[in-house]
């Protein structure tokens, strides 16, 4: 068997810098009280226009490379106990479960953004995890459920400091993860089946103090950013005939930090979703968002970013023989 592919794109790419500012280069703005300043004061500054090739292949160049090693000792122990039933089907069962791990995760290479005259030391960073779980099933297998707590603690994390244009990383504080992850499925009939996962989180900034020489920054406390407090996942399959299924699924997501200060926060959310597909024809329509509630999913600190509006498919598939 051979096989092969290849692709090209080409293009152009113009831009124009726009600026009111002729001192800073940039568009003032009072964000207590935002205006756009007419297009009468916008000044230009266009780029040359440029052309463009991508193709499927890439060589590095004659830069300067990083290179580092790093050794550590990752161990993991996992068990498993069956507090009820034995190994025959249609027999209620509940299995414990307890997991005990460590890892470590390698720095990234400095990025271009990092001054070329600052020596960059990182080291990995440290990364422990423990968690026990209880799964069973019951009701002939048409009932199943499981929870799970979990704990990690990363230390040493990466982070990425501004001055001015630049950016320095360094190994910073602790960050730690507290958890309970539910689910429960049930099949109520060959037609209908439900099910709901509900989980808890307690995402905080440990012992985490940022150096600089305008004073320590205490993050100790508080929330991770883009860390939910909880997420409640919920849906039903209906099958009225074999050749149709119908699902439908709700997310609600509560309300959480943009940024590490905990300054910006991000409203609670619940989209809805459906979806239909009859399996004997060529037919499937698909809905997300079906309500069309406006909500943000994910946030910088200073910008946020729109979920998606209503978005309603139908698709249709032919197979030629």
């Amino acid at each position: 068997m051979v096989g092969g592919s290849y692709e090209h794109t080409g293009g152009t790419l113009a831009s124009d810098f726009l600026f009111t500012d002729e001192e800073n280069e940039g568009i003032p703005i009072n964000y207590l009280n935002p205006v756009i300043p007419p297009e009468s004061e916008w000044q230009h500054d266009p780029q040359p226009l440029r052309t463009y090739h991508l193709g499927v292949s890439g060589q590095r160049g004659s830069g300067a490379v990083a290179e580092d090693t790093f050794s550590a000792f990752s161990p993991k122990l996992s068990a498993t106990y069956r507090l009820l039933g034995a190994e025959t089907p249609g027999r209620p069962s509940v299995n414990v479960y307890g997991a005990y791990s460590q890892a470590f995760l390698p720095p990234r290479a400095p990025s271009s953004l990092t001054p070329a005259n600052v020596e960059v030391r990182l080291q990995p960073e440290d990364i422990s995890n423990a968690e026990i779980a209880l799964k069973g099933n019951a009701v002939n297998g048409r009932v199943s459920f499981e929870a799970t707590y979990f704990h990690m603690l990363k230390d040493g994390v990466v982070l990425s400091q501004g001055q001015g244009p630049f950016f320095f990383p360094t190994n910073a504080g602790q960050q730690r993860y507290d958890g309970v992850e539910t689910g429960l499925s049930v099949n109520f009939t060959p037609k209908v089946s439900a099910y709901v996962n509900a989980s808890f989180y307690n995402s905080r900034f440990a012992e985490f103090v940022i150096q600089s020489e305008d004073g320590d920054e205490v993050l100790t406390g508080n929330k991770l950013p883009i860390a939910p407090d909880y997420v409640v996942n919920w849906g039903a399959t209906f099958r009225p005939v074999p050749s149709v299924d119908a699902t439908f699924n709700v997310k609600s997501t509560s309300a959480v930090e943009a940024n590490r200060e905990n300054t910006f926060r991000i409203d609670p959310y619940t989209p809805v979703d459906a979806a239909v597909t009859w399996r004997r024809g060529p037919l499937r329509a698909t809905a997300r968002n079906l309500f069309n509630e406006e909500y943000y999913w994910n946030a910088d600190g200073e910008t946020a970013d729109p979920g998606r509006p209503r978005q309603i498919l139908f698709t249709v598939s032919v197979g030629i023989k």
